[in-house]
């Protein structure tokens, strides 16, 4: 913010003495993950902090009726252009040491509906929506599939 102040400020100087500017940064929306499913405030959510996978989901505002509250899951993808997915489940009712793991900016968490179908086509249309790769789909449905055994 301090550089861009400077820059703007240099560029006015051709315009009017002595200008002062000062600049905030309202949001880092580069630093996001995504909230998916079952809770109240799904989308889109900056991370101004470190968050654990705990910490993320109370961000959620709260479940929806009928959420699993045992079964959220983590879906990371680990650079561009890498088919390698991670999948972390953990219990947000009854935390656990899985529940302390870390969100990294543009990680995926779902909380799915209770008693509804296999996971993995629970999961599907939301996946879709973040532009994975049919490789990566692929292999989060693969995990999704085999976490539902």
């Amino acid at each position: 913010a301090d550089e861009v102040a400077e820059v703007l400020e240099a560029g006015l100087s051709e315009y009017e003495r002595e200008p002062s500017v000062s600049v905030a940064v309202m949001e880092y929306s580069s630093r996001r993950f995504y909230l998916f499913g079952e809770v109240k405030l799904a989308g889109p959510v900056p991370m101004d902090r470190p968050l654990t996978a705990l910490e993320g989901l109370a961000m959620g505002g709260g479940w929806q009726p009928g959420a699993n509250r045992e079964r959220v899951v983590i879906v990371r993808t680990h650079g561009a252009g890498d088919d390698d997915i991670e999948v972390i489940e953990f219990n947000g009712e009854t935390p656990g040491p899985d529940g302390l793991v870390q969100v990294r900016p543009g990680d995926f968490l779902f909380v799915g509906k209770a008693g509804v179908g296999v996971f993995s086509e629970s999961i599907l249309p939301y996946l879709q929506g973040i532009g994975l790769t049919a490789a990566q789909l692929s292999n989060v449905l693969l995990v999704t599939n085999e976490l539902s055994d």
